[in-house]
């Protein structure tokens, strides 16, 4: 079986995303100056272990799946996510700010929308 040119780059661009995951993993949330004091030349080496809480390879590989199924929706993704986490930890451990955009979704409101007005929002009050 031969592997198609959009294929293989889909390969990669998901690997990336894993490896790229798992190098800032451990510093995610980190402010940019305490990494690049920490880690003068840059992340190089992987530090989670086994069991380090994570989901955004599993998202990632749940937008792929929609998006190899055809034009994305916001609403089939909410429910994608929704599954993904119900799942595999129960409704009450899906953070409320996804319920809240799940919320906004429902409202008819898209995702980029609420992103950009809270970014708007945030550079207004000097955040």
């Amino acid at each position: 079986m031969t592997i198609s040119k959009l294929d293989d780059r889909a390969r990669g661009l998901m690997a990336g995303i894993a490896a790229g995951n798992l190098l800032g993993i451990v510093q995610e949330g980190w402010p940019r100056e305490r990494i690049a004091a920490e880690f003068p030349e840059g992340v190089r080496e992987i530090e989670a272990r086994s069991g380090y809480p994570d989901d955004d390879v599993a998202q990632a590989i749940v937008i792929a799946a929609a998006a190899a199924e055809g034009p994305l929706d916001p609403h089939d993704l909410g429910r994608r996510f929704g599954a993904l986490l119900g799942a595999r930890f129960g409704i009450e451990a899906i953070p409320r700010r996804w319920r809240n955009r799940v919320a906004e979704i429902r409202a008819g409101r898209t995702p980029m929308e609420t992103y950009a007005e809270r970014l708007l929002a945030a550079r207004a009050y000097g955040g």
